[in-house]
């Protein structure tokens, strides 16, 4: 197909004749059925914009629909059309208009030479996809995904893989400007893939393979819908956030359950998905699993019903990978982490790419203290502070759009706390979730120097008024023990003042945690005890040996 745009002048008459779909007020009372239409209507948009030439599509209905009605199947439509085209800046060659006193819908597609940018996905070796890929991706790098021998895997689209192809050839010579000219459409059955590596291909029709030589633009990251939702949503989440890191978790149900029964009276998604994915995390926190995948596959399946697909679908995200990393299967969450990363690459800096940074650095830093290669855990180890490092300066974006007003917010405190905390542990290498301490490891002056300065950054942003949560709180006694930790095995001659001082901070975590029901950080700070008690023993047991033996000398002749 050329990639010339078309003359809309030259347009053959067939797409002056508008599509016509029926509806009812009858038919718009019955959810399958409206879901329906509304699928039709944006496969039908799709079609127009695909087409190059446009057209016009009408809903139609003998009688007329009520003001809410329209609003509703409008509203359901343009919200479906964000989840596909939000990301391609398509969106602007669409309008809609209410005409005929409520019986008419009508959308006008302009004609366009964008191309094979509608609902298009890279195929990863992973159990997510990536939802877009921009226009200065490496070619290297989707032709290592694509590679031979590599597995396939197939979610979310029912069967349906999309995936990016140049010719159906792989391109031998990378060095060159190749660029990808084909979009295919695979009907994958479960678990069989050609010789190739990718998946085997039922027939496919010459239009579903029709597509530009390039994706022509860099896509724009996506604007929010509904703005005054959005800032809404942000309140709502700020105030539970709050409640799940002070432990509040009766209050937090409680006031979920009162903001989803006024919710019904307008419904509105984003918030319903907004309440439950902090539901799923305040189960996450107490670590009751079953609820917390309860709660976020209720959220997850209202997505595409929100204004703000593309933030939701980050935070979906972030909230998965925590989930698997605290089931310990942390190659899944690696995944998942990675696809999270991926997301945001296209979203400008703010709470969901913060969040999904300090995450990831944790992730690192979990990884970081489980391997045994000096190598490999140092390389992981300053890929973990890259990321916090990055979180901070995102948090920082956070901190200057705020008004004066939300200066006290769990918002801007919570995350700028949280990174430095554990920006703080990793320098004073201590291992997140480790039982065990590797008490010979090496750590510098500097990286101790590294980790009082984030504890001084935590504590002068709550002298100055910024919230500090219970959370944060067991974080800043465990790096406290953890530091008198190190510092006793610099000193022989404070050994003993040090390591008490360190199991100090280390029960006040524990009972705070138990209090809180924080399940996880309980776990670490009684293992943070456990070793303090061990060297607290191992150290009286050698200094009473060394009395005796001065005793011994005097007794000798």
């Amino acid at each position: 197909m050329s990639n010339d745009a078309p003359d809309p002048h030259d347009t053959p008459d067939s797409h002056d004749t508008p599509i016509v779909i029926k509806i009812s007020p009858e038919v718009l009372l019955n959810k399958n059925k409206k879901t329906a239409i509304v699928k039709a209507t944006c496969s039908a948009v799709c079609g127009l914009l695909n087409s190059h030439y446009g057209g016009i599509l009408k809903l139609t209905s003998s009688k007329s629909l009520t003001p809410a009605m329209l609003d509703e199947l409008v509203r359901g439509i343009e919200q479906t059309l964000i989840e596909h085209l939000g990301l391609t800046g398509l969106l602007e060659y669409c309008q809609t208009e209410i005409t005929g006193l409520g019986k008419e819908i009508i959308f006008t597609v302009k004609p366009s030479d964008r191309v094979c940018t509608v609902e298009y996905n890279l195929v990863l070796p992973t159990d997510f996809l990536v939802k877009q890929v921009l226009r200065t991706e490496p070619l290297e790098k989707i032709a290592r995904v694509l590679k031979p021998g590599r597995p396939l895997v197939n979610v979310h689209l029912q069967n349906h893989v999309l995936e990016f192809v140049k010719e159906s050839i792989m391109p031998e010579d990378l060095r060159e400007e190749n660029s990808w000219k084909k979009v295919g459409i695979c009907r994958v059955a479960e678990g069989e893939q050609s010789d190739s590596g990718l998946p085997k291909q039922d027939c496919i029709s010459a239009a579903c393979n029709s597509g530009s030589s390039s994706i022509p633009f860099a896509i724009p990251k996506v604007s929010p819908r509904n703005t005054k939702c959005r800032a809404f949503c942000r309140r709502i989440t700020d105030y539970m956030e709050q409640l799940i890191q002070d432990g509040d978790f009766d209050k937090l149900q409680t006031f979920a359950s009162k903001m989803c029964l006024k919710n019904k009276v307008f419904p509105e998604a984003d918030i319903e998905v907004a309440v439950h994915f902090m539901l799923a995390l305040g189960a996450y926190r107490r670590r009751e699993f079953v609820e917390a995948y309860d709660k976020l596959d209720k959220a997850s399946s209202l997505i595409t019903a929100t204004g703000n697909a593309g933030e939701f679908e980050v935070q979906r995200l972030h909230l998965l990978a925590c989930f698997r990393r605290g089931e310990g299967e942390y190659d899944t969450s690696y995944e998942v982490t990675y696809g999270g990363l991926q997301e945001i690459e296209g979203m400008s800096p703010g709470w969901h790419t913060a969040w999904v940074l300090n995450d990831a650095g944790y992730l690192f830093s979990i990884l970081a203290g489980e391997e045994r290669n000096e190598d490999v855990r140092k390389s992981l180890e300053q890929q973990a502070i890259s990321l916090y490092t990055k979180a901070i300066d995102h948090t920082s974006t956070i901190r200057e759009k705020l008004n004066e007003s939300d200066q006290g917010s769990v918002l801007k405190s919570n995350l700028l706390h949280r990174c430095h905390l554990r920006r703080a542990m990793l320098s004073l290498g201590c291992k997140p979730l480790a039982e065990e301490d590797d008490g010979n490891l090496k750590v510098t002056n500097e990286e101790i120097g590294v980790a009082i300065s984030s504890i001084l950054v935590v504590e002068e942003s709550s002298l100055k008024g910024d919230s500090l949560t219970d959370v944060n709180e067991c974080y800043l006694y465990l790096v406290k023990s953890d530091l008198n930790y190190r510092r006793s095995q610099f000193s022989d001659d404070h050994c003993e003042k040090y390591t008490k001082t360190a199991r100090d901070w280390a029960t006040k975590a524990r009972d705070l945690a138990a209090k809180d029901q924080f399940c996880g950080i309980f776990k670490y700070a009684q293992s943070r005890i456990d070793l303090l008690t061990k060297a607290h023993c191992r150290s009286s047991v050698e200094e009473k040996l060394f009395a005796d033996l001065d005793d011994y000398k005097k007794c000798q002749p």
